[in-house]
């Protein structure tokens, strides 16, 4: 009768250091790319970088000109936009664990 209970909290513990181990911190990241006179930008190149670690990634905006980087680490990254017969414009964002950010270019 008495291994019972210890065998109970020893699988509380491991059950519990588990869901523990299964939780990850993650941010996310997205904007809408406009023109000078407010208008949309679809197309335009989003170039995402960490600055931690130098991880890249790049994507287009859509048909709305919009762009989104979900599931990202926390971290400083630096997002570049640019797109033909514009300029270029770099960002430099702090992605807070749980927080999304917005980040809005104008080209």
């Amino acid at each position: 009768m008495r291994l019972f209970p210890r065998l109970t909290a020893v699988a509380v513990i491991l059950f519990g250091s588990m869901i523990t181990l299964g939780q990850t911190s993650s941010t996310s990241v997205r904007g809408t790319i406009t023109d000078p006179s407010g208008a949309i930008v679809p197309g335009a190149k989003v170039d995402l970088a960490n600055v931690a670690n130098g991880q890249t990634a790049t994507q287009l905006a859509n048909e709305q000109g919009e762009y989104r980087f979900p599931q990202l680490p926390p971290g400083t990254y630096t997002i570049t936009v640019s797109s033909s017969g514009f300029g270029t414009e770099t960002k430099r964002a702090e992605l807070l664990v749980d927080q999304p950010a917005t980040v809005n270019f104008s080209l």
